[in-house]
């Protein structure tokens, strides 16, 4: 039975069960029947807006039988249905919970695998550093944060699931994305140091202590086949994906949506912050290939990393000089760059550096060259732009400058 037809039959029927229809009554449902056809027709071509206000409470009062009321039931959650699809586009609202899903389970995913690598590698690993059978620098060089990176998983797990067991059309998850972005620190390290972790990985395979602990693993069922070079990368590709579910989740807000100028806020942060990540990467990197040409693998420190290098005049000697965030070296000789510092510009091709007893006089081929050197001298001394003492302290001091993020 049509909608016209079940409401005309119920609204024809009286109070003590008689029916009032007219002689008439067969042409009335036909003319009845096309006014609806057209109605119908004229609510198609009517924009979302207006068909919100002509859904409205209609004054007639329809008596309804109780075998009717399963059918009236029906109907009305047919209704309903069709005025959400319409006025909050029921499919977009699907796709964007089912994005939001997919951020909770990615990270769900990502947790279990992490527990996998504490439990069954850096456990063990960690008794045969205590027994002093393999190295600890190299331990260390290996599992970096995992400890601190386990927890703010679990942290993102505990604040997601919420949204997800009490998904509602106006959940807001920008605000809390924006709100979990102080706690993703521990991904750095894994980020940066990938490739010397994977250069330690390969260097503790020589000690037969480690070789067996990995043929062991290999037929671990919990593993199912994941080996530790598997499970370490894991961090770097987490950590990649944040801004892509990020800008999937925002491709599904309608700007009306009271969450998607936050979206959109987090959305750019977690991707500067991507950039930014990647950008040290390649600091860290270079300071490998420093360290080798100055042949000091002290160089390689948890808080270090490259900045610039030029050919330059340093006290009179032409060098090539490697500015790292608390150095200037060449050679074999290292200036140590803190608040002690002095940092003065006599000609616009000079900048001199006095620490205590010791003088550094830099002049440069070109004033544009001297004045960002000039620059980075005040980002490390006077802003601590580039202060370093771990990944957490890094991450604050990035933060301060977030208001700059949005304008590069």
């Amino acid at each position: 039975m049509s909608f016209s037809s079940a409401f005309y039959d119920l609204k024809k029927k009286t109070v003590d069960g008689k029916s009032t229809a007219s002689p008439d009554l067969e042409i009335k449902e036909r003319t009845h029947e096309r006014s609806l056809s057209s109605e119908r027709t004229r609510r198609n071509t009517i924009s979302d807006s207006g068909l919100k206000k002509l859904v409205d409470i209609s004054s007639i009062t329809v008596h309804i039988t109780e075998s009717e009321m399963p059918s009236v039931l029906k109907l009305q959650s047919v209704c309903k249905t069709f005025v959400a699809k319409k006025g909050y586009d029921i499919d977009t609202l699907e796709m964007r919970f089912e994005a939001i899903k997919e951020l909770y389970e990615t990270e769900v995913s990502f947790h279990q695998k992490m527990i996998l690598l504490n439990t069954h590698f850096r456990i063990p690993f960690m008794q045969m550093k205590d027994q002093n059978t393999i190295p600890s620098r190299s331990f260390d060089r290996v599992f970096l944060t995992l400890e601190d990176l386990v927890m703010c998983s679990k942290m993102f797990i505990d604040k997601l699931e919420p949204v997800i067991t009490h998904y509602s059309y106006n959940a807001a998850l920008g605000p809390l994305m924006e709100g979990l972005l102080a706690n993703v620190w521990p991904y750095i390290r894994f980020s940066i140091d990938y490739n010397i972790a994977q250069t330690e990985l390969k260097f503790l395979k020589t000690y037969p202590c480690v070789l067996k602990l990995l043929r062991e693993k290999s037929n671990e069922p919990t593993l199912e086949n994941q080996a530790i070079e598997g499970l370490l990368i894991q961090p770097v590709q987490r950590i990649m994906r944040y801004p892509i579910i990020l800008k999937q989740i925002l491709k599904m807000t309608p700007k009306s949506h009271n969450d998607y100028k936050s979206l959109f806020e987090a959305n750019a942060d977690y991707t500067f912050f991507i950039h930014e990540v990647n950008e040290r990467a390649k600091r860290r990197d270079k300071l490998v290939e420093v360290s080798q040409i100055l042949n000091d693998a002290n160089l390689i420190q948890p808080w270090r990393y490259f900045l610039k290098e030029s050919k330059l005049s340093v006290n009179g000697k032409h060098r090539v000089v490697y500015l790292l965030n608390d150095l200037a070296c060449w050679d074999d000789i290292k200036f140590l760059l803190d608040n002690k510092v002095k940092v003065e510009t006599p000609k616009p091709t000079t900048v001199v550096l006095t620490r205590i007893h010791d003088t550094l006089t830099l002049k440069f081929e070109d004033e544009k060259e001297a004045k960002d050197w000039n620059l980075a001298f005040t980002d490390i001394i006077k802003n601590n732009k580039w202060k370093t003492n771990n990944e957490k302290n890094w991450f604050e001091n990035l933060c301060k400058f977030k208001d700059t993020w949005r304008n590069i």
